[in-house]
This record gives C-alpha cells, structure tokens and sequence, in this order.
C-alpha cells in the first residue's frame, strides 16, 4: 500500500508502477515545470482547507440526522481514534489539511528526484479488482454461451441475487486449469447477458460470472457460477 500523505510527492508524480505518460513528464524537464505550474493553481483553487471544510460541513448537515439512525456507526470509522461522526469529520479536515500543507511545501521546493518505492500488495489484493466470495446460493447459475464469433462470445446466465449491485465475468485463456481474470463489468443488478469483445479466432477461453453485492463492510462478491469453455470461430 502506498501511503496517502508520505508515500506521494507533489512535485514528483512518479508512479508507483509502469506509467509512460507520468514518466514521460518526470523526464521532460519543461514538462514538469508545466506539471508543476498547473498543480500549484489547481491546489490554490481547488484544495484550499478552509474552502473544502465548509463544504464537508454543508454536506454532513444534509445527513446529520439520517446518520443517528444508522445501524452499523462503528463500522464507518477507519480511524481508530474516532469514536463519533463528529469525530470522523474532524479527521477529515486534519487530513485535508495536512495534505495540503505537504503538496504545498513539496511543490515550492521540489528538492532532488526521489528514488521510486516498488508498491506492496496488499495481502488478499491480486490487482485486477472485486473478487468473487465462497460458494453461496445466491451465486448466478445456468451460465451458457449464446452466440460464438470473432466479434465476440455472448453470455447468458440466471441471476439469483436479490439486491446486487453489479456482475462481474471472468475469463480464464485455456482450455484448463489456470486462474481467472475479470474481462468484463456490468453495473445494475438484474443482469443476465454479457459480451465478451476482446477474443482472438482461434482460441479457447473458460468463462465463470458472479454479482457484487453492499454489505456492512462494504461490497463484496457472490460465490461463481458454473464454467463454460467455448472456442472462437475463425
């Protein structure tokens, strides 16, 4: 995880992994005095703390009220020394702060190039996005190939979800074993079609799809459907 605050530098945008636009304007000096020209006016006019606090205020007044109802207040909290919305507003305003303050600070003086800190998985993240959860029975079924070509493999499935909020399909290339990767993401719930575009004539590719879904802790995914493998018509 690359820390907000220490771990990105305002008058560096170096990536964290391979960028050619970012690198390319770390590279180019005139590039980079524009860069940084740009940030400056943008954090003036855009993230000043004082401007960004009265309109958290305003948007927390909206739902000030609604919040006393909430059924799952600690589970809000990210910081563990918040113990009230009071109190996770007030974090927030420090944070803004302070981030304004740093990206300030490094943008009227640059100093010398930092060197680039590779970026550590997350344990759990596979960096390709949502994932599906154990096998559940609202996971979708049925899931069939409709219609085959260079142009694309339809998809149909039975959505058996109630409440989801998006599917996902995943795509593994072969015809065995190997670990599936998401090609494609649908969001709306109800959903029971998907096209995937991005095949080759000729190769064999296994397909499974699963639906995200809130929960408490925040979104998660159903268990998988079935898997169907298809080769693409040349």
């Amino acid at each position: 995880r690359v820390p907000v605050i220490d771990g990105w530098n305002a008058a560096w945008p170096l990536p964290q992994s391979s960028r050619p636009l970012l690198e390319g304007i770390v590279d180019d000096a005139g590039l980079l005095t524009k860069y940084r020209k740009h940030s400056r006016a943008l954090l003036e006019t855009q993230f000043q703390p004082a401007k960004l606090g009265a309109r958290l205020d305003r948007l927390y007044a909206l739902i000030e009220d609604d919040l006393r109802d909430d059924p799952f207040p600690r589970r809000r909290i990210t910081n563990r020394t918040d113990r009230s919305y009071a109190d996770v507003i007030a974090s927030m305003k420090q944070f803004m702060a302070k981030r304004y303050e740093t990206a300030r600070a490094q943008l009227e003086n640059p100093g010398p190039r930092p060197a680039r800190v590779a970026r550590r998985p997350a344990r759990g993240d596979r960096g390709d996005g949502p994932q599906p959860g154990k096998s559940s029975l609202d996971a979708p079924s049925e899931l069939v190939v409709v219609s085959n070509s260079h142009d694309g493999v339809k998809l149909r499935w039975k959505d058996n979800a109630t409440g989801e909020r998006a599917f996902i399909v995943q795509r593994h290339d072969g015809a065995k074993g190997g670990r599936f990767r998401n090609v494609v993401g649908l969001p709306g719930e109800n959903l029971t079609s998907a096209t995937d575009r991005n095949v080759q004539p000729g190769r064999t590719y296994r397909y499974r799809v699963f639906a995200i879904k809130p929960t408490p802790h925040g979104a998660a995914g159903t268990g998988v459907s079935n898997i169907v493998t298809v080769r693409v018509r040349r």
